[in-house]
């Protein structure tokens, strides 16, 4: 029976990969590929050019790990070859990102030190960072929540000491490891005046 080139064409999937954006400095990959008994895989990884050169190509396995990858794109290649030598002339392609880099926070508008206000607002910001894209805020031991933009608002605070806290977080994942911090005191007491010494009553004194 006559069957068609395609039918027996060298097939070459990447079956998983890591996320992209990935916060991993590791890339774990599975290939897959229509050949019941592969005799070779071959890969390449962020060429040159477009498409690796020959040069570029090095025998690896349907399940390769790479590790100790920059941050930056990253583009792998692969490519199988059959029982009788026959190889895939169109290898199966992955790219991906990885940025592990955090961002940094800073906290631009706070009360003072010590303040007598019950209702205190935090404005905050990361400098020089286009990709975050929340923050996360925390005041004293309570849980970490998403701010409201750039800006928190606590009411009702008791006296004592508070330490409000915010960490930038990045469309790739990223949060800052280091958050911004601000202790201050709330005091609301009034303060009690007293004379403790003064002229005598009735007084001879000019």
């Amino acid at each position: 029976n006559w069957t068609s080139p395609s039918e027996n064409a060298v097939e070459t999937t990447v079956l998983s990969g890591p996320e992209d954006p990935s916060q991993s400095h590791v890339g774990d990959f599975v290939f897959g590929t229509n050949v019941a008994k592969p005799s070779a895989w071959w890969c390449a990884i962020d060429p040159v050019g477009d498409t690796p050169n020959e040069d570029e190509w090095f025998l690896c396995d349907a399940t390769y790990t790479w590790v100790d990858l920059p941050d930056g794109m990253h583009t792998i290649w692969v490519y199988v070859v059959n029982e009788i030598g026959i190889a895939d002339e169109t290898p199966a392609g992955y790219t991906w990102m990885i940025d592990s880099t955090a961002p940094g926070t800073e906290v631009t508008v706070q009360p003072s030190a010590v303040t007598c206000d019950t209702s205190v607002t935090f404005a905050f910001m990361a400098p020089d960072d286009e990709k975050v894209v929340n923050f996360r805020c925390r005041l004293d031991e309570g849980d970490w929540t998403d701010c409201d933009g750039s800006e928190a608002t606590y009411s009702e605070l008791e006296d004592g000491t508070h330490v409000f806290a915010v960490a930038a977080l990045d469309q790739n994942g990223n949060l800052d490891p280091t958050p911004a911090t601000v202790t201050f005191v709330v005091d609301t007491q009034v303060p009690e005046t007293t004379i403790d010494i003064g002229p005598q009553d009735p007084s001879q004194s000019d």
